[in-house]
C-alpha cells in the first residue's frame, strides 16, 4: 500500500508564471505545480500546503476581497490541508478566520492559544495519516502589535501531547512545520532541529515537511526523522511517498518535483486572469522619474543611485542619523525615465519592509556594521560569501545610508572610517537614531545577534499610525509618497559616494 503526499510551501502569490516586480513571465507557479500534481497523483494522494500563500507578488492586493484568489485556487486544486504560515497573520486574526471559513479543506495550527485545528487524520484505504501543524514562534515578534493576546506557543509540549494521544490510533504521523532547520533569530524552538532534540515522543514522528526559509531541499535526516522542504515561489513541490505493509510504515522517500518541467494549468490561468489584469494595472502606474541613474553597480561593493534612493525614502518621513537596509534584488539596474510601482518592487523585494526608529550609540552602530560586513570573508586574495551567513533566510549584508564609512576586509575591525555626512567622526559614546527594519533589529538583539543582552526601545515605526509621523506604510508605500513630493516627481542621483570597500 502506497500513499503519496504532495506538498507546497511559501508560494507567496505565484499563482501563474508571472513576476509582477520584473513584469516578466516565469516558469514557476502553482499553476505549473498543479499540472505536475495531475500527472503524478493517484486515488490515494494527499495535497497539502505549508503556509505563506496569501502575501507576495502583489496578491496581497486582494486580501480583503470577498473571495481571495489564493483560496479560490486552492479550493479548485482540492487541497486537503493548509498549515498557516507567518504571513497569513499579517492581516489580523479576523481575516484568518474568514479565509479559513472559505477554504474547503482543513486549516491547521497546533501551537497557539487561538481557536484552530491542531491536527487532522486523513484516511486512505484504511491507512490513517495524522498531520500536525506547527507555526514559527517568531509570529509573536513579527505581529506583536496587532495580534493582542493571541500567541504562538512553544511547540515541544504541544507535539508531545498530541503524539501521545494519537500515535496508537494512526499508521503514520507527519509534521507540517512552517519553520526552518535552525533556530531563527536565536529563539529556542524556532527551528526544527531544536524542537526534535527537546521532544519526548520524537520516535513516533515519521517525517516533517518544513517551510518558511524558502530553501527547498529533498531530504535531511535528524534523529532518524526525514525532513523535506518544497522550494519557495512555486519553483517546485515535494512528493513524499509512504509505503505500508500490513498496516506498518516500512519505507518513506521524498522527491523534488520541479515546476519548470510542466506547463501551467490552463484553468488556473483562466481563474486568475481578472486578478492578473488588476495587478498589471496597479504595478504599471508611473510614480515618478529617474535621472542620472544609469550604470552597472555591484551594491555590495560600491555605492550608487539605488542606495541613495532607498536612503532618501527612509529619511523623508522618518528622520534619522543613519538608516540601514539590504539590497537583495537580482536586478538592481536603474534606467533614466519612468519609475513604476513594479520598479520599486523589483528594487526592494521585501514587501513587508518598514522603517522603525531606535536610539543606539556609535559603538552599537559600529558593532552592527562589523557584523554586517562579516557576510563576506577574505580568502586567497578575494572576497567570498560566508557559508554560515548564507544559511540565513534573508541576506544579511546591509547598506548604511546618510553616513560615510569604509569596510576594510584586510582588518579584523573592518570599519576603519565612520563619519557623518558633514565629515565629523561618529564616536562610540554618541547617541544616534537609526532607521531600519524591525525584523533585523530583533535579530541583532537576540541571543545569536551581535547586540545581544541589549534592548533598544522602538521610538516610532512606519507600520503604525503614530503622533508626529504623518505617513505610514511599507517602504514601497513610502516610496510613492516620496516621489510625489519631489519637483516634477523626479529623483536625480548626484554621484556622491558615501561608502567604500577595501580588500
Amino acid at each position: 500500500m502506497k500513499i503519496n503526499i504532495f506538498a507546497t510551501a511559501d508560494i507567496h502569490g505565484r499563482i501563474i508564471p508571472y513576476d509582477y516586480g520584473s513584469n516578466c513571465p516565469t516558469d514557476n507557479s502553482i499553476a505549473n505545480l498543479y499540472s505536475a500534481y495531475n500527472a503524478l497523483k493517484d486515488e490515494n494522494s494527499i495535497l497539502v500546503d505549508n503556509g505563506d500563500m496569501i502575501k507576495g507578488n502583489f496578491i496581497e492586493k486582494f486580501v480583503y476581497y470577498d473571495r481571495h484568489p489564493a483560496v479560490e485556487v486552492m479550493n479548485y486544486m482540492g487541497y486537503d490541508l493548509w498549515n498557516l504560515g507567518n504571513h497569513e497573520f499579517n492581516y489580523g486574526l479576523d481575516n484568518i478566520y474568514r479565509l479559513m471559513n472559505d477554504f474547503k479543506g482543513t486549516t491547521l495550527l497546533a501551537n497557539s492559544n487561538g481557536n484552530f485545528t491542531p491536527y487532522e487524520i486523513i484516511e486512505r484505504e484504511g491507512i490513517k495519516i495524522a498531520f500536525i501543524g506547527i507555526e514559527t514562534l517568531l509570529v509573536n515578534e513579527f505581529e506583536a502589535q496587532q495580534l493582542g493576546d493571541f500567541k504562538i506557543t512553544d511547540p515541544v509540549e504541544v507535539l508531545d501531547a498530541i503524539i501521545d494521544e494519537i500515535h496508537d490510533e494512526v499508521h503514520g504521523i507527519i509534521g507540517l512545520f512552517h519553520l526552518g532547520l535552525g533556530d531563527e533569530n536565536g529563539v529556542a524552538h524556532a527551528g526544527i532541529l531544536s524542537i526534535i532534540d527537546s521532544m519526548k515522543n520524537k520516535k513516533h514522528l515519521d517525517a516533517i515537511i518544513s517551510g518558511h526559509t524558502h530553501d527547498g531541499f529533498e531530504s535531511y535526516y535528524h534523529s532518524g526523522i526525514l525532513i523535506t522542504q518544497p522550494p519557495a515561489y512555486g519553483r517546485g513541490m515535494i512528493k513524499l511517498e509512504l509505503n505500508f505493509e500490513e498496516g506498518k510504515l516500512k519505507a518513506l522517500h521524498s522527491k523534488l518535483i520541479e515546476a519548470h518541467n510542466y506547463e501551467p494549468d490552463k484553468d488556473i490561468v483562466d481563474i486568475y486572469e481578472p486578478y492578473h489584469r488588476k495587478i498589471l494595472e496597479f504595478t504599471n502606474k508611473i510614480l515618478g522619474f529617474a535621472d542620472d541613474v544609469e550604470g552597472e553597480y555591484n551594491y555590495d561593493m560600491e555605492d550608487g543611485p539605488l542606495a541613495h534612493l532607498l536612503t532618501d525614502i527612509m529619511l523623508f518621513y522618518y528622520p534619522a542619523d543613519v538608516v540601514a537596509f539590504q539590497i537583495d534584488s537580482p536586478d538592481t539596474h536603474m534606467k533614466n525615465g519612468f519609475l513604476r510601482r513594479s520598479d520599486i518592487a523589483r528594487f526592494y523585494t521585501y514587501s513587508g519592509g518598514e522603517v522603525s526608529l531606535y536610539e543606539i550609540t556609535g559603538a552599537d552602530l559600529k558593532e552592527y556594521m562589523n557584523w554586517s560586513g562579516r557576510y563576506y570573508i577574505y580568502e586567497e586574495g578575494q572576497l567570498k560569501k560566508n557559508p554560515k551567513r548564507q544559511n540565513f533566510k534573508y541576506k544579511t549584508f546591509d547598506i548604511f545610508g546618510n553616513i560615510k564609512y569604509t569596510l576594510d576586509y584586510t582588518k579584523e575591525d573592518r570599519i576603519t572610517r565612520l563619519k557623518r555626512l558633514d565629515g565629523s567622526d561618529i564616536l562610540d559614546e554618541d547617541k544616534l537614531i537609526i532607521g531600519m527594519n524591525e525584523y533585523r533589529m530583533n535579530y541583532l538583539m537576540s541571543d545569536m545577534g551581535p547586540l545581544k543582552n541589549k534592548n533598544f526601545k522602538q521610538i516610532a515605526s512606519s507600520q503604525y499610525i503614530q503622533k508626529g509621523f504623518e505617513n505610514h506604510g511599507t517602504i514601497r508605500k513610502l516610496a510613492e509618497i516620496f516621489l510625489e513630493s519631489l519637483p516634477e516627481n523626479k529623483f536625480t542621483y548626484d554621484g556622491q559616494i558615501n561608502f567604500e570597500i577595501k580588500y
